[in-house]
């Protein structure tokens, strides 16, 4: 986008391990020049204290994110959302089922930092601020995150049940399915 990079911090409903404000903390003693938004979860319970913009309810996520020029979000569905939107994702993992994500890469628009509690503050600053210093990265991941995501996942989980209940068998699904994803990104 033009003038100031925008970030948006959305760590989902609860966020049970308060990241939320561990990077609201970091990036408020950051010296680049940015716009934040941040949105709490319905079920955030924990008491926020930050100098950034917080965003009530309700709000039009999907709004949000399209104005972003970086969402910093754990791994859950709200990395497809960006992704969908062509926006470059910073992801922590709240909780080590999270860490099992493969979607979790640079070649789907994704920095992963790893599990929370295993990722310093440093870590997080420098890859926001490798992020937020290099435009031409930013383009590039939000281009590699467009090209993950193609919004037709419903639809194919919908033929994939029809050819189920018609019969056919779930092998010849699968093997369908993996030749088609390899096409596309082969």
């Amino acid at each position: 986008s033009k003038g100031k990079p925008r970030i948006t911090i959305t760590f989902g409903g609860v966020d049970p391990a308060n990241l939320t404000q561990r990077i609201c903390n970091i990036l408020s003693g950051l010296q680049e020049d940015f716009d934040c938004k941040v949105i709490l979860g319905i079920g955030y319970s924990h008491q926020i204290v930050t100098d950034l913009e917080i965003l009530g309810s309700p709000i039009n996520f999907e709004s949000e994110i399209a104005k972003s020029d970086i969402v910093f979000t754990s791994g859950g569905r709200t990395v497809y959302e960006a992704a969908f939107l062509g926006k470059p994702s910073i992801v922590i993992a709240q909780n080590s089922r999270e860490t099992t994500h493969h979607h979790l890469d640079e070649n789907s628009g994704v920095v992963y930092l790893g599990l929370h509690s295993e990722v310093s503050d440093a870590e997080i600053e420098s890859a926001v601020l490798g992020i937020l210093q290099e435009p031409g990265r930013r383009e590039i991941l939000g281009n590699a995150a467009s090209l993950a995501v193609d919004g037709r996942g419903a639809q194919r989980i919908a033929w994939i049940a029809k050819s189920l209940l018609d019969g056919a068998p779930i092998q010849e699904l699968l093997r369908n399915q993996m030749s088609k994803s390899d096409q596309l990104n082969g």
